[in-house]
């Protein structure tokens, strides 16, 4: 049995439904988490160099930081407001302890397999589960059996743009055996440390810790609906302090991102999104924020925009 009432009630109504409708919703601390990546990481990771740095990034589907980790990521701390998201992370980590070979764990993820997600594949798997995440998953499966259901049958798992259950072994890089046998020596010797945190609330993490990388996704485009982030000017101040109280000396700190089939157009045509929070810190802080453009960050487009921190 769960321990805290409301993430069970939240949960079951989940687990009860299956919509197309929870593509855009709103994130809240119990709200349909990400199963995989849309973005393309083995493009974007090209451009930040991890290995042997200290990563904080959002915990979503787990995927970035077991990119990371991949490429020899020294150590990964993960935050994320749906206390859920936590729970795929600890299920993914669990399914690497399990099995030494890239292509039983894509047994258990890749959509394609027929073994995806199953009940089966997850007895294998949870006895490398903390007793937290155990208790959890054990109750969603005995709940999804008794229902006669399958997870994927859900709304657990957010709908996302673009069919991107289909790309995940273009999109990450540890699917590959070397990327994967790294990313599996990494977890069995180095915890992943992940919290239930806004994204306002990361600054709390640096009594504990200091980022090579801060690697925020596309977060701070939803502002306006984030509080204490109600302006661009906030974001901008909110930004610095992230840089001033996690960042170490010549870190780099990934603050957005967004897609657009020309970078050019993005620039030079203001009116393409006033409001976008990345145009505005490039166009008033062009000392401070730039823009790198990444190849195939996102099915059907060129290429993507990510703004990062000068050093």
């Amino acid at each position: 049995m769960l321990k805290n009432i409301y993430e069970h009630k939240m949960l079951e109504k989940l687990l009860k439904n299956k919509t197309a409708t929870n593509d855009f919703a709103s994130f809240t601390n119990y709200s349909p988490t990400y199963l995989v990546t849309n973005e393309n990481q083995t493009a974007a990771l090209k451009e930040f160099d991890v290995k042997d740095k200290d990563i904080l990034c959002v915990t979503s589907s787990g995927d970035f930081a077991f990119n990371a980790l991949s490429l020899g990521a020294r150590k990964v701390v993960t935050f994320d407001i749906n206390k859920f998201a936590k729970y795929v992370l600890a299920l993914k980590v669990a399914t690497v302890k399990t099995y030494p070979d890239e292509n039983l764990y894509a047994g258990f993820w890749l959509s394609n397999s027929p073994y995806f997600l199953s009940y089966n594949k997850f007895l294998e798997i949870r006895g490398n589960l903390s007793k937290d995440a155990f208790d959890f998953w054990t109750y969603v499966y005995t709940f999804l059996n008794n229902a006669n259901n399958t997870l994927d049958n859900t709304d657990f798992f957010r709908n996302i743009i673009y069919n991107t259950n289909t790309l995940q072994e273009k999109y990450n890089l540890y699917y590959k055996a070397t990327y994967y046998e790294q990313l599996r020596n990494s977890i069995l010797a180095t915890k992943i440390d992940s919290y239930d945190l806004d994204i306002t609330k990361i600054n709390t993490l640096k009594s504990n810790y200091q980022f090579d990388v801060v690697y925020l996704s596309n977060i701070i485009q939803y502002y306006a609906t984030i509080n204490g982030l109600g302006s661009k000017e906030k974001v901008y101040k909110f930004l610095e302090e992230v840089k001033k109280e996690l960042l170490r000396n010549n870190g780099t700190l990934v603050a957005s991102y967004n897609f657009f089939g020309h970078l050019v157009d993005f620039i030079d045509n203001l009116a393409f999104d006033p409001k976008n929070v990345t145009n505005y810190l490039i166009l008033k802080y062009p000392k401070v924020y730039k823009l790198i453009t990444i190849a195939g960050l996102c099915p059907d487009l060129d290429d993507g925009i990510c703004l990062s921190r000068k050093i």
